[in-house]
């Protein structure tokens, strides 16, 4: 599956509006190639970098219809996500959107498909 944003290119900085010193909001990601026996995909969004055991989690949609090839920008701010999927919790247990958090050093934001 190839998963893409027109708010940023791949290895390129999440723009500040899509992190917690902007508007905290969700970007534009579209995707294609879902294999055909898909049944429901996840998306996430994750920084490995951060000094937690196995990175932050700062989204989680859970039972997105296969038929759904895009998700537009601040779509996942609520807990409920319509006609998207269901929020899963974040690293820190919540349910809403937690974006990207600029710290100390390089982090990197891996968004992550899954049938």
């Amino acid at each position: 599956m190839k998963l893409t944003s027109p708010a940023f290119s791949h290895g390129s900085s999440i723009p500040k509006q899509f992190t917690c010193e902007g508007q905290n909001i969700s970007p534009e990601l579209s995707w294609t190639d879902a294999p055909k026996e898909t049944k429901s995909l996840v998306l996430i969004l994750q920084d490995p970098d951060p000094h937690k055991q196995n990175g932050f989690t700062h989204w989680i949609v859970n039972n997105i219809p296969p038929t759904i090839s895009r998700i537009g920008e601040n779509a996942i701010k609520n807990t409920s996500v319509i006609g998207l999927g269901r929020r899963g919790r974040t690293t820190v247990a919540r349910l809403d959107t937690s974006g990207a958090v600029p710290a100390p050093g390089s982090h990197r934001y891996f968004a992550r498909l899954c049938p």
